[in-house]
């Protein structure tokens, strides 16, 4: 069986460290590295942890380091692994013990570049999960990017295992510094990828955790990160997929919208009234016009309203999955 390498950023995550060990021991697929990037800035006793977990198992490396984010983090832990396959876990979450062994028997049945899991949201580390569809969907690129512009699949690096091979071939990288680093690095692997394999059953636990790295973003700043990241991508998509490219310019553009009704009022009102957004509505949107797109154009504030009571009462609640 291919060896994994598991790559854990930390950074102020004492309290999780030793928890989020035991989960990685849990794990049926024993045959693996345990990659800790450790941020030198923690003001805890992370490093001290990790250091002591070091000194006893020698399937553990930790790579000190007092650079920038999360995506920083990453990929420190793509130059450092050495297994035929990568996942890029968060400390503080809870994977279930079967997550790598099915992950890594679909990726060698399918022969698969990257295999995505379904996951849980919640706030606890141990939730009562109900039964769900258990089937694998295997797709091309095309159709995994398709399937995720239409929110039905993940796009977190935390539900992936990866191949190594794919990453360092077509020098993938994640955006270094800022925030959703996982939309622009996902979409620029699907693209390069031939199989992408969707597991439908949820075996990993996402804590919705107020002090996690992701969570105590300022939304304003978040929102923007994603709207810049998937400009990013759309200029990326006209030569990297030239034939995808018109659809994905489409959901893109909606996706920034919805990306802006995280921002406060202000902040949103200042984006949908700006010339290049309304710009790239007109000329991506009008061609077929929905109800989303009226209520964008007639009522934005009222689309705001919507889209977040969305976010809060379904897209965000409590045993959620895709």
């Amino acid at each position: 069986m291919p060896k994994v390498s598991i790559v854990i950023p930390v950074l102020n995550g004492s309290k999780y460290v030793d928890r989020i060990f035991a989960y990685v021991l849990e794990q049926e697929h024993k045959d693996r590295e345990i990659i800790f990037i450790a941020d030198s800035r923690s003001t805890d006793d992370t490093l001290s942890k990790i250091r002591d977990l070091r000194k006893k198992y020698n399937d553990i490396v930790v790579v000190e380091h007092a650079g920038g984010g999360l995506g920083y983090a990453r990929n420190l832990g793509i130059d450092n692994a050495t297994g035929d396959l990568i996942w890029f876990l968060d400390v503080d979450d809870h994977p279930l013990p079967n997550f790598l062994s099915t992950l890594v028997g679909v990726q060698q049945k399918h022969n698969a570049d990257v295999v995505v899991s379904n996951f849980i949201m919640t706030k606890h580390a141990d939730p009562v999960i109900k039964a769900k569809k258990k089937g694998i969907v295997v797709m091309n690129r095309y159709e995994a990017m398709a399937a995720r512009g239409l929110d039905r699949m993940p796009i977190t690096s935390w539900s992936m295992v990866i191949r190594t091979d794919v990453i360092t071939k077509n020098k993938l990288r994640f955006i270094p510094d800022g925030y959703a680093e996982d939309i622009d690095f996902a979409y620029r692997l699907f693209s390069v990828s031939d199989v992408i394999c969707y597991c439908e059953e949820p075996l990993y636990v996402y804590i919705q955790n107020p002090g996690s790295m992701c969570n105590s973003d300022n939304d304003n700043v978040r929102g923007m990160a994603e709207i810049e990241n998937y400009r990013r991508l759309i200029e990326y998509m006209k030569d990297a997929e030239p034939s995808y490219y018109k659809k994905f310019r489409r959901n893109a553009v909606y996706t920034m919208l919805r990306s802006a009704t995280r921002m406060d009022k202000k902040h949103y009102m200042a984006f949908v009234k700006d010339p290049r957004t309304l710009a790239e509505i007109d000329t991506e949107l009008l061609e077929h016009i929905d109800a989303e797109l009226v209520v964008v154009k007639l009522l934005p504030r009222s689309y705001r309203m919507v889209a977040r009571a969305y976010m809060k009462l379904i897209f965000y609640r409590e045993g959620k999955t895709f």
